[in-house]
């Protein structure tokens, strides 16, 4: 029979030459799993680009694992360089003053910029015009302008939510900013979490009593609700 010949065959191969045919065999399968290393994974939910979203404040936030972050939860020990700076630290801070321009330069600057935000939004690109202010975020998170054009570009994409957790990580890394406060105020407001946005610019006035913006925004938000305003605080001599 064919198949008694074979194994009869295979019988004379003798001890040697299965055992160099089975290491043969066996030698393949590193060979196999190397190449699953250019076969792309499962990407992550998130990158160091985006804010993390965990709500648990004694979890650490994503950036903790990012070498480069300036964020509170950083042991002491980790290098801390080009990300998360203050913007409102621009003309005090040298590495501030030298990223900024670097930043506005590529990623957003004004209209006629040919790079970055302005030409994505420009042509219709709202997504690709939402990496350019998130890249601007994540050197910048309390960027004021990226901010406010995110909260446009994502009204737009009928997705109001998206500025919200930026915002909620520029206030965890800057929280004494009013100005960004206020502003976060203002953008809940306008998307209908009044109480919500009502309550961030009272805690941003509390900081800066003299925010004109913000006790403005907040006059407006409680007029469109009925409630009664404050008068503003006479200014303290010397000021105007």
């Amino acid at each position: 029979m064919p198949g008694a010949a074979a194994l009869a065959g295979l019988g004379a191969l003798g001890a040697l030459a299965v055992g160099a045919l089975l290491a043969a065999l066996l030698g393949g399968a590193p060979a196999a799993r190397a190449q699953s290393y250019y076969i792309p994974g499962t990407p992550e939910p998130d990158s160091i680009l985006y804010p993390e979203t965990r709500k648990d404040p004694r979890i650490a936030p994503r950036d903790a694992y990012n070498p480069l972050a300036k964020d509170p939860h950083v042991p002491k020990s980790e290098a801390q360089m080009w990300v998360n700076n203050d913007f409102f630290s621009v003309g005090a801070d040298p590495e501030a003053s030298r990223l900024i321009p670097i930043v506005e330069n590529g990623h957003l600057g004004p209209k006629t910029n040919p790079r970055g935000f302005w030409p994505r939004y420009s042509e219709g690109s709202l997504e690709k015009a939402v990496t350019e202010l998130k890249y601007v975020l994540w050197v910048f998170p309390n960027h004021p302008r990226a901010l406010h054009l995110l909260g446009i570009v994502a009204k737009e994409l009928h997705d109001p939510s998206i500025p919200i957790a930026f915002y909620e990580k520029a206030l965890r890394l800057f929280p004494d900013r009013a100005y960004t406060r206020a502003q976060y105020g203002a953008y809940l407001v306008d998307i209908g979490e009044r109480a919500q946005g009502i309550m961030q610019l009272e805690v941003a006035l509390k900081r800066d009593p003299q925010s004109l913006v913000a006790r403005a925004w907040l006059d407006k938000a409680k007029r469109d609700q009925g409630l009664a305003t404050e008068p503003a605080p006479a200014a303290t001599p010397g000021q105007r």
